[in-house]
């Protein structure tokens, strides 16, 4: 019995993951934690593992800095914590599915948090909004062309399942549990790759943020495609440039103070969220001595034009240097 750990990844991800749970538990007729038909699919124990008073808890896991999503849900690190409890629990683990929306960066976090994630293979399992409308051709896609050096799978939501040996498969997720055994049934061994997620981390700057570099971690996308504040700007069959983004919640005046030193289009993007002491700054460009010059106008900007107090992360200084 193949049993896997799902790891659903920021807002849109703990959405998605929450319909996946509800849907897994119609399919195999568990309700209220109770198994209501003892002979019901043998997938039940690939999702869920049974407590000692015969209930079943599925296996997945919610990680968000959102408050809506921590009450709803276990806090992050207290899943983190019973991460190990979980997987001793498995018989079978063929690994861990991490569902993440597009450009939702937590690896960051989970870096703080991999003393606590035991060594399995983690395969990584990105979505693509619904909302985003953009070419059948995923692999015409250059972040997703990037995301092949550490997906085995990457799914969008309407059905298209696209897979590293560049064969497409419609597979209308009605059924999730088939869906999801799907997925680990395409994971041929022949090019199946172990994982570490230490290494996935420190590539992810490198290779997938390279259109659009990014630290720290945050829900703001959730927003930003309908705004075009940050995130991803797709018109007219084509990714454009989002501009620099801000964590913080400045007013009007200071948005304007913000957008005449770094010469940013209004358009083009201020978070509308804060997280005490963390600040990020992105660019989509690819050139990145245009990321550098971002970084030095954004240095000149004073501290008591925002709400909070940040520190300039590390990375951005990293990859500067790593590519010029």
């Amino acid at each position: 019995m193949k049993e896997i750990i799902i790891l659903n990844l920021g807002w849109n991800g703990s959405i998605i993951g929450d319909h996946l749970q509800e849907q897994l538990a119609t399919e195999n007729q568990i309700q209220d934690l109770n198994l209501s038909n003892k002979e019901s699919d043998f997938l039940v124990k690939s999702f869920y593992y049974e407590t000692q008073n015969g209930q079943f808890i599925p296996k997945t896991i919610f990680i968000d800095s959102d408050t809506q999503i921590q009450k709803k849900k276990i806090y992050a690190k207290q899943n983190f914590s019973s991460f190990r409890q979980m997987v001793e629990k498995c018989e079978n683990l063929q690994g861990v599915l991490v569902i993440n929306t597009t450009n939702q960066n937590y690896d960051n976090y989970i870096k703080e948090q991999q003393q606590l994630i035991p060594t399995i293979p983690f395969y990584f399992v990105n979505l693509i909004e619904d909302q985003i409308s953009y070419s059948q051709q995923i692999s015409l896609l250059k972040c997703y062309e990037m995301l092949k050096e550490f997906a085995e799978v990457c799914l969008q939501i309407n059905g298209s399942v696209f897979l590293e040996n560049k064969q497409y498969t419609t597979y209308p997720p009605r059924n999730i549990s088939q869906f999801l055994s799907f997925c680990l049934a395409s994971i041929n061994q022949a090019y199946k790759k172990q994982l570490d997620i230490t290494t996935f981390s420190q590539h992810l700057f490198l290779d997938y943020d390279q259109k659009f570099l990014s630290c720290g971690f945050d829900n703001t996308y959730v927003n930003a495609y309908a705004n075009n504040f940050g995130g991803i700007n797709y018109q007219e069959g084509k990714f454009n440039k989002t501009g620099l983004i801000i964590r913080g919640e400045p007013n009007l005046e200071q948005v304007k103070q913000v957008q005449d030193i770094t010469q940013i289009p209004a358009n083009m993007g201020i978070l509308e969220k804060s997280y005490p002491g963390i600040a990020q700054i992105s660019n989509h460009s690819s050139n990145v001595n245009i990321l550098a010059k971002t970084i030095n106008k954004f240095q000149q900007i004073p501290k008591q034009f925002f709400n909070i107090d940040y520190e300039m992360n590390e990375s951005l200084n990293q990859i500067v240097a790593a590519y010029q």
